[in-house]
């Protein structure tokens, strides 16, 4: 009769005894790889209960069945146990106590299957009978009442249910979404169906034999491949890594940025070279020390006790602004930015900070503030209105003259057509508008409709690198005086030259009437005063009356 289970029992012995044998030699290699050593425990459990089984199927008496059925059960808890921290490992979980539970019921299981006489599955062992398979094979299986301190073992089987979950969810939020899925299904494919079926075979509600030796070989096969997956990417993946971690390295020393990195005990265990380029100090005087030992005196106190919370509960500010102290003594303002490193449990191992040192760029804004606020001062006390706009007429700024004239309002943000005249749209001739076009400075007289006030408006280009206009800056001069001036001039000019053409228009009418008079013609004179006499001679010549001239005309006296 053919020996099918008998045969799969070995094979699956075979296969398990090889893989457990792999897997610890690949331990051997690589000594840091714990979960390696735990799989080949695993494996070689599974192959020693499967030998087992192999026996207790073959048993011909109750004695024998119940020595086999106790060997099996106790190493079959030993594998849970490595089983339980397989998964511990394999995830990287931060939760161990899971896992210590389950070490602690599978180890009380075993404590009890070895109490027993006749193990933790059967209270007792009535007989054995001998079960016929379809295939024509007969094995062993004992027949009797349940333990029910089974159920201690069972209780640590759904743990390790709900840790594999738990795990595989752990995994999917480390964004290891495709590990997640491989894990948590090999698990409850294999060692959920495998380990059920065993259960309900040992409690009579199936019949022999039991299947979970086959699923557990196949999750042993499908974990094995994982694992050593991992082991043939681990030189390509470090590989990479050697490669990031140099252009990581050389980011780092070439960049003008303060790097420098902490320890759990908040001490400096990391530099760049720009930061001891910015502090003075050389490696072998940084290295090792308290970073409270280089900031301002006023802040030590409070710097270090906010490190030592920092490294406690990992509550860690993204960006910061604070002050450091070279080894000459200067002070030097730093923006940092900071990061949170942790090992793969999530514990804290120290800290990260990137600083930008700002201490020339705010002594320069502020020599750039102080010079402004000099130049307000006199910009504020000039006699000449200042404004200045952007490209759509919009001001931006006016001085305190410019405020005084433009009296009744604001007129920053606002239009300067719309705030100075109540304009809907630019002035006619505007000059900024035609500075905005041509580049060039333009002269405007323009008198002001709401103060009935005249001014001379000078628009000056404000241009960027590219000789482009993007700012306007106007001036405006008070010029009402002298436009009141310049019109009683020329009313005074229009009067002189009215008077003057008048004068003109009597002189040659005098002249025309003398020319035109032969009555005196033996009188020689051409002058003013001698028309003038003869053409009052001419008045008197006709009548009777006598007529003495004499000396100088009245007209002419001084």
């Amino acid at each position: 009769m053919p020996h099918l289970l008998t045969i799969a029992y070995i094979v699956v012995s075979s296969v398990c005894s090889a893989v457990s044998l792999l897997h610890l030699m690949i331990f051997l290699r690589r000594r840091e790889e714990t979960v390696h050593l735990v799989f080949a425990c695993m494996a070689l459990c599974c192959a020693v209960a499967t030998a087992l089984d192999i026996r207790m199927h073959m048993a011909t008496n109750v004695t024998d069945f119940a020595q086999f059925l106790k060997a099996t059960n106790t190493v079959q808890g030993l594998l849970w146990i490595a089983f339980a921290w397989f998964i511990q490992f394999y995830t990287r979980s931060c939760r161990r106590w899971p896992v210590w539970l389950v070490s602690g019921l599978y180890g009380l299981a075993i404590l009890l299957n070895l109490i027993f006489p006749q193990g933790i599955i059967f209270s007792h062992i009535e007989n054995i009978d001998r079960i016929l398979l379809p295939w024509g094979e007969t094995i062993a299986f004992g027949i009797g009442p349940g333990n029910p301190w089974r159920l201690t073992a069972d209780l640590a089987w759904l743990i390790v249910l709900a840790y594999t979950l738990d795990t595989s969810l752990y995994i999917a939020r480390r964004g290891e979404h495709r590990r997640a899925w491989y894990f948590g299904l090999s698990i409850f494919a294999c060692l959920g169906v495998g380990y059920l079926h065993g259960t309900l075979v040992d409690l009579g509600m199936l019949a022999p034999p039991s299947s979970w030796n086959l699923t557990f070989l196949a999750l042993i096969i499908l974990m094995s491949a994982s694992l050593v997956d991992d082991v043939v990417s681990v030189p390509v993946l470090k590989r990479q890594i050697a490669s990031q971690m140099e252009r990581w390295k050389s980011l780092v020393d070439n960049a003008n940025m303060l790097v420098f990195g902490l320890d759990t005990h908040g001490r400096i265990n990391f530099v760049n070279p720009h930061f001891l380029h910015a502090t003075g100090y050389t490696e072998e005087e940084i290295i090792g020390r308290s970073i409270v030992d280089i900031a301002r005196e006023p802040e030590k106190e409070e710097l270090g006790s906010r490190i030592q919370k920092v490294l406690e509960n990992g509550d860690l500010p993204l960006r910061t602004q604070r002050a450091l102290v070279t080894k000459d003594g200067r002070t030097r303002d730093i923006h940092w930015a900071h990061v949170l490193l942790r090992d793969p449990d999530g514990e804290i191992t120290g800290t990260l900070s990137i600083g930008d040192d700002v201490t020339d760029v705010r002594q320069a804004q502020q020599a750039l503030a102080d010079e402004m606020s000099r130049m307000d001062v006199v910009l504020s006390n000039l006699n000449t209105g200042l404004a200045l706009m952007n490209k759509d007429l919009t001001v931006l700024w006016v001085n305190q003259k410019t405020r005084q004239a433009l009296s009744w309002g604001d007129p920053v943000g606002k239009k300067c057509y719309a705030f100075a005249e109540n304009r809907n749209s630019p002035c006619d001739g505007c000059g900024a508008l035609e500075t905005l076009q041509d580049g060039k400075i333009h002269e405007t007289e323009r008198l002001n409709s709401k103060n009935n006030r005249w001014y001379l408006i000078i628009s000056m280009p404000i241009k960027d690198e590219h000789g482009n206009v993007v700012q306007i800056l106007e001036s405006s001069t008070d010029i009402t005086q002298r436009k009141e001036l310049e019109a009683d001039r020329d009313q005074a000019m229009q009067e002189l030259k009215t008077l003057k053409n008048q004068l003109e228009e009597e002189n040659l009418q005098l002249k025309e009437e003398l020319l035109l008079n032969k009555d005196f013609e033996e009188i020689v004179g051409q002058s003013n005063a001698i028309l003038y006499v003869l053409e009052r001679v001419k008045q008197v010549a006709e009548t009777d009356a006598t007529v003495l001239i004499q000396g100088k005309p009245a007209w002419a006296r001084s």
